[in-house]
């Protein structure tokens, strides 16, 4: 790297075009810029300088990615194309290695604006940019799904009135698709909050032994059913009319009561 004197106010093109070399062989990111250039000693830049260095570096950085090719958007080339000539007034014919030579030995001085820089940047915060808009505005392909299982009906049970006013109620025991199982009963009416509430059971025949599935919210209602129940011991479902005494046993008012029969 060319000796930078401490006192030059600004870098030379030579000097400037070594410690980019410097720095992008060294892998050093835009954001590492400061502490890199005090790790090699150069203390004496014009904030303009450390301004290009960044942008160059951001520059390098870009191109060094792996490029993600996409068909461009209609009209990006246009817009790089107008930001070349916005920061430059480029000529239209590609230049040579022997064209910059010449245009670099005619600027005046080493501290002039490196147009370059900056045109770089926005050339390829274009492309990017206009990869990133491109990709975003391509339809995505909805995710290949499997068949979404179904709950499976296991059993049923026509409930007939008990104590309850001779319409029927009924009752479906399903297995959902994760494996647990679940009751919905249907009954034709609920009572008032004053009067009570009903409660679902299974029960044997003689309803000497009851296990108790929850209360009943509406005329619909799906309760779940704990595993391990041996249904040939509990095979009748039963809806009660409990009251709030804090007696938790049936209260011996069987509204609906059916058998359960299972489904193959």
């Amino acid at each position: 790297m060319p000796d930078m004197d401490s006192t030059r106010g600004a870098l030379s093109d030579d000097a400037f075009d070594a410690l980019v070399s410097a720095l992008a062989e060294g892998g050093v990111r835009p954001e590492d810029l400061d502490e890199a250039l005090h790790a090699r000693g150069v203390t004496s830049l014009t904030p303009r300088e450390r301004a290009d260095l960044r942008d160059t570096l951001r520059v390098i950085e870009a191109l060094r990615a792996d490029p993600l090719l996409v068909e461009p958007p209609h009209g990006l080339w246009e817009k790089v194309a107008a930001a070349i000539e916005a920061e430059g007034d480029l000529a239209a014919t590609p230049a040579t290695v022997a064209d910059l030579d010449a245009h670099r030995s005619r600027r005046r001085g080493g501290a002039g604006a490196r147009w370059w820089v900056p045109a770089a940047a926005a050339v390829a915060g274009l492309l990017v940019g206009g990869g990133a808009v491109w990709l975003n505005l391509q339809p995505s392909e909805a995710p290949e799904t499997g068949p979404v299982a179904e709950p499976q009906v296991i059993g049923d049970a026509e409930m007939d009135p008990v104590a309850a006013t001779g319409t029927t109620a009924s009752a479906k025991m399903t297995r959902e698709p994760d494996g647990s199982l679940e009751l919905t009963v249907d009954v034709p009416e609920v009572p008032d909050a004053a009067a009570g509430y009903y409660e679902v059971w299974l029960r044997d025949a003689d309803a000497s032994r009851l296990i108790s599935l929850g209360t009943i919210s509406s005329t619909s209602t799906t309760l779940r059913v704990p595993e391990g129940i041996d249904f040939s011991r509990y095979p009748v479902v039963d809806v009660s009319h409990e009251h709030f005494d804090g007696d938790p046993t049936h209260s011996g008012t069987t509204l609906w009561a059916g058998a359960m029969t299972e489904r193959s």
